[in-house]
């Protein structure tokens, strides 16, 4: 059975979300029936039949009856008691933003009409706070959001076919019981997401507003969210799979493989589109990897669309020559870096940019965001870096044991732009860091040396155009 954890203001706004995508107040005309029975509003909220583990949930927790439409695949939990009414009021009485609080004021000015023994309830006006600053948009999301993995087709010559994780909220243009539109609030959604606000029309013709978010950074800023104020409903195990596991490995990869390049890559872009022998040039992006991570290596080609090939000694170069393959590459990393590489990466964007039959690509700066916030130093890591263990012998029993991290790399970047000319950049500067944050069970040393410590069958990637 769901169980919900949130607070119990947290529940009100996630309640008032929720409702305000699927919910229905029914407000009697009279207080009494011919018969003398006398008439209760109706709060109710429909679910998805997927979604009966939740109805169970806030039922117990705030009352109701539930009542199934098989027919519709749906399950209608409904108030009508006056003293759950009054304790809904107040879970959600704030937190509206959509049209429908005017329908939620009229019940309060029902209970306060019929009610007099009571003390009058204040009716509140629409919630303007910033969309992410509470549980609404999770119970928005429950009742009006999906999720799903889908691809994105791309026309040929312009790239390869892209797979992506999306989340997509929907919603009627108009409120049909007061005819005001959710074009506020739906602006409001999509501005906090940083996308569009598209129309759609199905339903026999009904027009509705649409969010669609696909963006793994944008996708990322929804998990940040939704992990503070989580889904309830069947759409969190589709977040979990579709989105979150997804989008962690497509945003991780992206910034891994960025720092992959910054450590042992190099990205070679010609100064003119023919050689002296009026040769075609084209650029070319190479990461060297020892023989003990060819199935890393292999791996990444697939994904890159590059091939792998042995090199002299122990070593292997991935190679990605494919224009389209170099594009998805540049698009893909591109934002993402964090040293003078990024210098290299903006030429090989400016020659596809000119050269190339692909939509433009921004000049993106460097990433200036926490070391440690994504996956960009593990790939530096796995290129520039080793664990050392040491220790005493006594006694046959190992004593003082410590774990060393060394981090080792040139102190400036040199770029040929020509034959004889080059450029210079401090690339890093010495410190220790503090590693007591990855409790280890270890002493930790962080060593990042000052002194260049290249294997000789590297250093002509490191000479040779980055």
């Amino acid at each position: 059975m769901t169980t919900l954890t949130l607070s119990r203001k947290q529940f009100g706004a996630y309640l008032a979300g929720i409702w305000e995508g699927d919910g229905s107040i029914w407000i009697p005309k009279t207080s009494h029936a011919p018969s003398g029975k006398r008439y209760t509003p109706h709060f109710s909220i429909t679910f998805h039949d997927k979604d009966y583990p939740l109805v169970l949930a806030l039922q117990q927790l705030i009352g109701g009856t539930i009542r199934n439409k098989s027919d519709n695949h749906a399950y209608v939990l409904t108030i009508t008691s006056i003293n759950v009414l009054q304790k809904i009021i107040y879970l959600i009485n704030g937190y509206l933003r959509t049209p429908k609080i005017h329908r939620f004021n009229k019940l309060i000015k029902w209970i306060n009409t019929n009610n007099p023994e009571t003390s009058p309830i204040a009716c509140n006006d629409v919630n303007i706070s910033p969309i992410l600053n509470n549980a609404w948009l999770s119970g928005f999301i429950d009742a009006d959001g999906s999720f799903d993995v889908k691809v994105r087709e791309i026309e040929v010559g312009r790239g390869k076919n892209r797979v992506e994780a999306r989340l997509r909220i929907e919603q009627r243009q108009i409120d049909p019981d007061t005819g005001l539109s959710y074009d506020s609030v739906l602006e409001s959604i999509a501005l906090a997401l940083e996308v569009k606000l598209k129309t759609s029309y199905h339903n026999e013709g009904i027009e509705y507003y649409s969010i669609a978010v696909t963006s793994p950074a944008k996708l990322a800023a929804i998990i940040k969210y939704l992990d503070r104020y989580p889904l309830y409903s069947n759409n969190q195990q589709a977040y979990l799979t579709q989105i979150k596991d997804f989008n962690y490995l497509e945003y991780s990869l992206d910034h891994y493989i960025a720092g992959l390049i910054e450590g042992d890559g190099s990205i070679k872009v010609p100064n003119s589109l023919r050689s002296d022998k009026n040769k075609l040039l084209y650029p070319s992006v190479t990461i060297v990897f020892v023989d003990k991570d060819l199935p890393l290596a292999n791996a990444l080609a697939t994904y890159l669309k590059g091939t792998v090939n042995k090199a002299k000694g122990n070593y292997y170069v991935l190679s990605i020559y494919s224009l389209s393959a170099l594009y998805n590459f540049a698009g893909m990393v591109n934002g993402k870096f964090k040293t003078p590489k990024i210098e290299a990466l903006h030429r090989l964007i400016t020659w596809l940019n000119n050269n190339g039959k692909f939509e433009p690509l921004e000049l993106k700066g460097l990433d200036n965001s926490d070391i440690f916030s994504n996956s960009w130093f593990s790939g530096f890591s796995d290129c520039d870096s080793n664990f050392l263990i040491t220790f005493n012998l006594t006694d046959n029993i190992a004593k003082n044991i410590q774990l060393t991290y060394r981090l080792s790399q040139k102190q400036d970047y040199q770029q040929k732009f020509s034959k004889g000319s080059y450029t210079s950049t401090t690339l890093f500067k010495t410190e220790n860091i503090d590693y007591k944050d990855l409790n280890l069970s270890q002493t930790i040393n962080p060593i990042i040396n000052k002194d260049l410590n290249i294997l000789k069958d590297e250093r002509s990637y490191f000479k040779d155009n980055s």
